[in-house]
């Protein structure tokens, strides 16, 4: 089964969390990552909207598939920049983006105390990429 990893190199060490592809929801855009990556850049925490961080990524080049308002562990496309969003706690969104992947328990109370030090941590990089993991 593929999945989502994501890695981000913080000062003090690395932390990997794995997220669920929504093939039903987004399978372009699952496959314009996975030929795009592997991609690092540096992580960003989206303070407009609390509980967010952003990635830049490379140009993509497919349409939007779904939109839908996040939920906690949920990693989107936002189509301006363009760059990934992913949420790790409960908050009110500015509007519904185009989910792709989502962190799933039990990972989601390390994901949510993992990607919250990208406040504290500005410029740490994050790598994506699409991998086979064993289930």
């Amino acid at each position: 089964m593929k999945k989502l990893k994501l890695t981000v190199a913080f000062e003090d060490g690395d932390y990997t969390v794995f997220a669920k592809l929504h093939y039903d929801r987004a399978p372009k855009l699952i496959e314009a990552i996975e030929k795009a990556g592997p991609f690092t850049n540096p992580l960003r925490h989206a303070r407009i909207c609390e509980s967010e961080w952003m990635l830049s990524t490379p140009y993509l080049g497919v349409e939007d598939e779904n939109y839908s308002y996040p939920d906690p562990g949920d990693i989107s496309l936002h189509r301006p920049g363009p760059h990934f969003c992913g949420w790790y706690e409960k908050i009110e969104p500015l509007g519904t983006t185009d989910i792709f992947a989502s962190v799933q328990e039990p990972d989601l109370e390390q994901y949510t105390k993992q990607m919250g030090r990208a406040w504290e941590h500005p410029g740490s990089l994050m790598t994506v990429e699409i991998v086979e993991v064993a289930e």
